[in-house]
């Protein structure tokens, strides 16, 4: 009873095509477990950052002046000085106020 060549060859190609799959499986496992495990460190950083910037933004809308505020407290100004320039204006014409 002798086996053949090709019985052989048949044999040991069918067993390396499985060792072959067994380690792709396991190395493709193996990459999806890193993957993971590095897309969780990213999180962890990414929502640090985010509570961070949060924090800024809080802080910002604290300290923050509005367009609006702004254009109020410069027309104050400009008020004063108009009212300033009226008293000077009427000292120079030797009146008095």
């Amino acid at each position: 009873m002798a086996i053949e060549t090709t019985t052989i060859l048949s044999i040991y190609s069918a067993v390396l095509t499985l060792l072959i799959g067994i380690i792709g499986f396991f190395l493709t496992r193996t990459f999806k477990e890193l993957d993971n495990k590095i897309s969780a460190k990213e999180f962890e950083v990414a929502k640090k950052d985010i509570e961070k910037n949060t924090d800024d933004i809080r802080r910002i809308k604290d300290n923050y002046l509005t367009k609006d505020d702004y254009f109020r407290e410069q027309a104050k100004v400009d008020k004063k000085l108009d009212s300033i320039m009226e008293i000077l204006m009427t000292i120079s014409k030797g009146g008095s106020s």
